[in-house]
C-alpha cells in the first residue's frame, strides 16, 4: 500500500505526538492513574480487577519477582486483551497500513536493547510492553488528526492504557508493573548517551548505547572526549572499533599509538620558503585496530607544528603519492607554481 503523504502541518502534529510519547516513556508512573487503568484492562479481559499490584524498579527486578518470589503461584490469564478489543483491533488494522508506514517508528520507543539480557526473557515473554502501547497511542492520535474515523471511546481507552502504565505482567492473582526508565536520545531520536546510560532504571540497571548501538559500560560510562586509543588494540568487535576510531580521531591515534613508518617525504625547499619551513610527511600503518590495517598520512604544519592526519587506502605506500591522493591528484610541488 502506498505511503500516505502528510502535509507540513500534519507532519508537525505527528512529530509532536511522537515527542510526547518519548517524554511519557521516560517519566515516572502516576501510580493512582496506573491502578485505575490496570483495573479497566482486567475488566475488559473479564478478570478480577481487584488484584494487588506489585511494583518493580526495573525489568531485572521484575524478573526476580517472577522467578524467585512467586513460587509458581501466579498464573497467566488465557485472555489478556479481552474480546471487547477485537472489533477495535480490526479498525486499527484497516487504517494502520496507511498511517504507520508514513512515519519512521523504528526509533520511537523501541526498547529492544532492554530485552537482550537473557534473564529478561522471563519478563518480556509474558509482559504487555508499555512502549508498544505507547507507540500505538501516538499513532492513534495521528490517525484521528488525519481524520480517520475510529471508535472514540476505544481510542481514548487505548491511549490511556499506553500513557498511564509501564511494562506489566498481568497474572490472574496479581499484576507486576515495572517502573519506567530514564531515556536519553540524540538529535535523530535514537537512544544515545555520552558518558551516561541511554536507558537507566531507578535501581541502577542501565544500558549504554551510542546512537542506538549497544556499548559496554567500560566505554559507555566514559565521556567520548576521554576515550583512549589503546582500547582499539584490545577491542575485537568491528562495529565498536569503528565507533572508537571515529570519536577518538586519527590525530590522537598517531600521538598515542606506535605506528609502523611505511614511507616519508620532505617537500623540497624553494626560495620563497622561510628558513625554518619544513614540510614533512609520513605514512604510518597501524595493525589490529580495524578490520584491515589502518594507514594514515601524517602531516605537520610548518608554522604551528600541529599534527594533522588523514586515512588513506592501504594500496598507497609512498608519502608523495598519498599527498596527491589527498589533494585530488595535485602534486604538492604544484601548489607553489599555482600560487
Amino acid at each position: 500500500m502506498a505511503t500516505l503523504e502528510l502535509t507540513e502541518q500534519q507532519e508537525l502534529f505527528a512529530n509532536k505526538a511522537i515527542d510526547e510519547a518519548r517524554a511519557i516513556a521516560g517519566s515516572k508512573i502516576d501510580r493512582v492513574r496506573a491502578r485505575e487503568t490496570i483495573r479497566r484492562l482486567y475488566i475488559n479481559a473479564e478478570l478480577n480487577p481487584n488484584i494487588p499490584i506489585i511494583y518493580a524498579a526495573s525489568p531485572i527486578a521484575g524478573a526476580v519477582i517472577v522467578q524467585d518470589e512467586t513460587d509458581g503461584r501466579l498464573v497467566l490469564p488465557t485472555r489478556r486483551d479481552g474480546q471487547s478489543d477485537a472489533e477495535f483491533q480490526a479498525e486499527l488494522d484497516v487504517w494502520s497500513d496507511n498511517v504507520v508506514p508514513s512515519m519512521n517508528w523504528d526509533d520511537v520507543l523501541n526498547l529492544e536493547p532492554v530485552k537482550r539480557n537473557q534473564i529478561l526473557s522471563i519478563v518480556s515473554n509474558d509482559s504487555v510492553e508499555s512502549e508498544y502501547r505507547l507507540t500505538w497511542s501516538a499513532a492513534l492520535k495521528i490517525g484521528r488528526h488525519l481524520g480517520h474515523k475510529i471508535n472514540q471511546e476505544k481510542c481514548e481507552e487505548y491511549i490511556r492504557g499506553g500513557e498511564d502504565i509501564g511494562w506489566i505482567i498481568p497474572y490472574e492473582e496479581a499484576c507486576i508493573m515495572i517502573e519506567r526508565p530514564t531515556l536519553r536520545y540524540d538529535d535523530q531520536g535514537q537512544f544515545h548517551g555520552d558518558g551516561v546510560p541511554a536507558i537507566s532504571y531507578e535501581d541502577g540497571y542501565c544500558i549504554y548505547l551510542w546512537h542506538r548501538t549497544a556499548m559496554p559500560a567500560k566505554y559507555g560510562s566514559v565521556p567520548s572526549e576521554l576515550w583512549e586509543p589503546r582500547w582499539l588494540l584490545e577491542e575485537k568487535n568491528s562495529e565498536l572499533r569503528k565507533i572508537l576510531i571515529e570519536n577518538i580521531g586519527y590525530d590522537r591515534i598517531i600521538a598515542d599509538l606506535n605506528g609502523q613508518v611505511i614511507d616519508t617525504w620532505t617537500q623540497p625547499r624553494t626560495e620563497n620558503m622561510p628558513d625554518n619551513w619544513i614540510n614533512k610527511y609520513e605514512i604510518l600503518r597501524f595493525h589490529d585496530i580495524d578490520i584491515e590495517p589502518v594507514q594514515l598520512l601524517k602531516m605537520v604544519c610548518p608554522s604551528t607544528g600541529h599534527i594533522h592526519s588523514v586515512r588513506i587506502p592501504p594500496r598507497i605506500t609512498k608519502a608523495r603519492e598519498a599527498i596527491k591522493w589527498v589533494n585530488h591528484g595535485i602534486d604538492p610541488t604544484d601548489f607553489e607554481v599555482q600560487a
